[in-house]
């Protein structure tokens, strides 16, 4: 079945400089950001992992109970933090939070989708985190939903490399507009969990590199 959603802003942050100051401001923490799965949520706090590529995951703790209308458990969300305790897992403190894009990996023949590539995306990172692959990327705005979503190339799901496509299509009415940066979370546990699956092979309409269109991860 085909998904059309509403898409939701990617985040964008702005790292200000502070402006001239005298005297030594003393030692400061830094801010760090990146896209973590949380794993639980409630008034004592929540945990939450973040994993990228083969690196070992990193278990991390703060006392932040995060809005479960914006963030479910097993859902990835973007995280702005600061370290308070090094450790497995880590303590850390909240600074910002805000919902992405979460949905499963579809199964269906890629046959059905022949103008899968009419509406590139301007890619700017993709990874595999656990069982879930990250995408960030620059899409035309459009409040309108269209189809964006991750589709198993049913064919080829016993292979070692299944393929992967990013389905994306505009509305149909669509008109020329800006570009925003939105991050997407897609599950692909159901296929990473076969025991003939040693990665996947994700084939992106890319707008940025246009002679790189295929990911292996």
């Amino acid at each position: 079945m085909e998904k059309v959603i509403k898409l939701i802003t990617g985040i964008l942050v702005a790292c200000c400089l502070a402006g001239c100051q005298e005297g030594d401001p003393g030692e400061q923490t830094p801010t760090l950001y990146d896209i973590v799965e949380l794993e639980t949520s409630s008034d004592t706090g929540s945990s939450m992992v973040l994993q990228h590529g083969d690196t070992e995951p990193v278990y991390m703790t703060t006392t932040t109970r995060f809005d479960s209308q914006l963030v479910a458990n097993g859902d990835c969300f973007f995280l702005g933090y600061q370290v308070i305790q090094e450790g497995n897992p880590q303590q850390v403190k909240t600074i910002t939070y805000s919902q992405i894009n979460n949905s499963a990996v579809q199964v269906d023949q890629i046959g059905k989708y022949i103008t899968w590539d009419k509406d590139e995306v301007y890619l700017m990172a993709i990874w595999r985190a656990g069982d879930k692959i990250i995408v960030r990327c620059k899409l035309p705005y459009d409040d309108n939903p269209r189809k964006f979503f991750l589709l198993a190339n049913e064919s080829t799901l016993s292979s070692p490399y299944p393929d992967l496509y990013l389905i994306h299509e505009l509305p149909m009415y669509h008109t020329a507009t800006y570009d925003r940066q939105y991050y997407a979370a897609f599950d692909a546990a159901d296929i990473f969990s076969r025991d003939t699956c040693q990665g996947v092979t994700v084939h992106i309409a890319n707008s940025n590199l246009v002679d790189q269109r295929t990911f292996n991860l």
